[in-house]
């Protein structure tokens, strides 16, 4: 279907947990960026390394208990990578990581994010 439809492989992106999924996208697909899902607890180290073996476009770093600083966020774009944020399910969480510099959100609450991330809501004035 995408390429029916001429849509470009390097506009697609897979993002998912799964190594193996990644393997056989790395493998098979190169020209589709790959984003591997970081679990809580690893190291910078540990996720370059990530990033080294499945070839990353990015990651998606947990952010619903703070385990992710505006630090690491700055460390993985200097490392290359693109990061997205997951999940983003309240204002508040939204509002701490507003200005990080992530280059995605991941939510189910677009409609709220969104407000917060636009300046709106939490004290802000439209």
């Amino acid at each position: 279907e995408v390429r029916r439809a001429e849509i470009d492989f390097s506009r697609l992106m897979v993002a998912t947990f799964s190594k193996k999924a990644l393997e056989y996208f790395r493998d098979r697909h190169p020209e589709i960026r790959r984003v591997g899902h970081v679990r809580a607890g690893k190291s910078r180290e540990e996720v370059l390394a990530f990033r080294d073996e499945l070839k990353l476009f990015g990651v998606n770093v947990p952010v619903s208990r703070r385990q992710t600083s505006v630090a690491d966020i700055s460390f993985l774009h200097e490392n290359g990578l693109w990061v997205a944020l997951w999940f983003v399910q309240t204002e508040q969480i939204a509002a701490e990581y507003r200005d990080s510099g992530a280059d995605a959100f991941v939510t189910d609450h677009v409609t709220r994010i969104r407000k917060v991330l636009d300046g709106e809501g939490l004290g802000h004035a439209p």
